[in-house]
């Protein structure tokens, strides 16, 4: 995929998608999340972006939204991971798995969550969502 179309992939993502539910998490806990978001390619970066951060007080957590795409006609399939430090701690809430598209549409792009399930005490990223320089999340 090249640069202009994944750049474009991922601000749709961040503003269709990621933010929203980074907004839903930090309304439901009271905390901000600093969050940024990753393609993943090969096991390496392909390109980085961040998701602002709600004006909210309280202890700050942190972490990644990963993302791995795949080109379609017409379309790009995502699978994603996040895993969120220092989050709801004493419930063990660590992230979430998601799915879906973004469609091209008469010159826009469109995105589409088609899934998402929330994790508990998962701290490694599983194999898709891997780079070279990983060490475990848990902190």
């Amino acid at each position: 995929m090249n640069y202009e179309t994944m750049s474009q992939a991922v601000n749709k993502f961040v503003e269709t998608i990621g933010r929203p539910i980074i907004e839903k998490i930090e309304n439901e806990t009271g905390q901000p999340i600093a969050a940024t978001v990753l393609v993943i390619e090969g096991g390496h970066v392909a390109f980085t972006a961040k998701i602002p951060e709600a004006s909210l007080e309280g202890a700050r957590a942190s972490g990644e939204i990963r993302l791995v795409f795949k080109e379609r006609t017409n379309s790009i399939s995502f699978d994603g991971q996040a895993i969120l430090q220092r989050l709801a701690e004493d419930t063990g809430y660590s992230g979430f798995l998601l799915h879906g598209k973004i469609k091209s549409a008469d010159g826009s792009l469109r995105a589409e969550l088609t899934g998402r399930t929330i994790t508990y005490n998962v701290w490694d990223w599983q194999p898709a969502f891997r780079c070279t320089t990983d060490k475990s999340t848990k902190q």
